[in-house]
């Protein structure tokens, strides 16, 4: 009994080492661009791991884009307050959420490779594993409009842009060194896009105006 709960528990161990391993390397190449052996390589594990719990490369990318869901899903949930006013809790959950992703911007690189090679992985599938992440965010949003606490927006396609928002902001390391000479590892610039993303997506939502920002300051003047 003892021998195989320790069989069972080095099973589980393995599996979570190369589906850490695959998301680092998934998210450095690509679907395309990895190979088995580059992620067995990365794990120090055999190919035979990767077919006997995945049964090949298809298998352990869904799970990679499963992994990556839930770990967003684990950030909205574990970071906002949903008691609050919507507007405060969508920009809480915001604030919150670039944080976690600047700190680990694999997750939303895989997002950016999904959609890159839509035409080489089974999209289908792929579209799958992330449903729960546009379900989560499209109930909250459609439940507060019902109750008239935020503007009418399509809520689908406010998420679809405000996605986009985010992985470019991420991924697009090179445009940000040569426009500003510096990338998100320097705090200060990563707080100006921070502050800049957090804006535009409150907008794209209708929760906040171009300008609005600035009136509320002024209104609160002496």
């Amino acid at each position: 009994m003892k021998r195989h709960m320790t069989k069972s528990i080095r099973a589980v161990e393995s599996r979570e080492r190369i589906l850490e391993a695959a998301l680092r390397v998934f998210a450095e190449y690509g679907y395309d661009g990895t190979t088995i052996r580059m992620i067995c390589e990365s794990a120090g594990m055999s190919v035979g791991v990767i077919n006997y719990h995945w049964g090949g490369k298809e298998g352990l990318w869904q799970s990679v884009c499963e992994l990556c869901t839930q770990r967003i899903l684990d950030i909205l949930m574990e970071s906002a307050d949903y008691t609050l006013p919507p507007h405060e809790a969508i920009r809480s959950l915001f604030e919150s959420l670039f944080d976690a992703l600047l700190a680990h911007r694999e997750l939303l690189r895989i997002f950016m490779w999904a959609i890159l090679e839509a035409e080489t992985i089974d999209y289908h599938s792929t579209r799958r594993q992330f449903r729960p992440l546009v379900d989560f965010g499209a109930a909250y949003l459609k439940e507060k409009q019902g109750q008239g606490r935020i503007p009418e927006t399509d809520v689908k396609l406010a998420l679809m842009a405000v996605r986009a928002l985010f992985i470019f902001a991420f991924v697009d390391s090179s445009g940000h060194r040569q426009t500003f000479g510096k990338d998100l590892s320097d705090p200060a610039h990563a707080e100006r896009v921070k502050a800049t993303l957090i804006r535009a997506s409150m907008a794209i939502l209708g929760l906040e105006t171009p300008g609005h920002a600035a009136r509320q300051a002024i209104d609160g003047m002496p």
